[in-house]
């Protein structure tokens, strides 16, 4: 598996394999002992959780006009924080989705913010 940093902090090779090897599914997320993993591109990125400050949901929202009136698009993405910096964002398909992974990394002693 190619494995792809997403936080200042690196993890050998080896430890990531054994992680990966029991990770918990949840949508587009795995949620393993020691990092959360997720799609980028061709390779799998990880976020040890100890480099996660804050993760919170963002719901961005486009009104678009159509034949019979006005329509209303929103986006849900799962932003994840390192300090300051924002270092991943997760497109996820519904608001469900976001908050049952927002409640799984609570559990795993992220701090969890509100919506942006």
């Amino acid at each position: 598996m190619n494995f792809v940093h997403a936080s200042s902090k690196t993890i050998d090779d080896s430890a990531l394999q054994a992680d990966y090897a029991q990770v918990q599914p949840l949508f587009k997320v795995r949620l393993g002992n020691r990092c959360l993993y997720f799609p980028r591109l061709l390779k799998t990125a990880y976020v040890p959780y100890e480099s996660i400050s804050k993760a919170f949901m963002r719901i961005k929202t486009a009104v678009s006009r159509v034949c019979c009136g006005t329509a209303e698009f929103k986006d849900y993405s799962l932003i994840l924080c390192e300090g300051d910096a924002e270092i991943a964002e997760i497109m996820l398909d519904s608001e469900e989705k976001g908050k049952r992974i927002l409640s799984a990394l609570d559990d795993r002693g992220v701090s969890v913010g509100k919506n942006a």
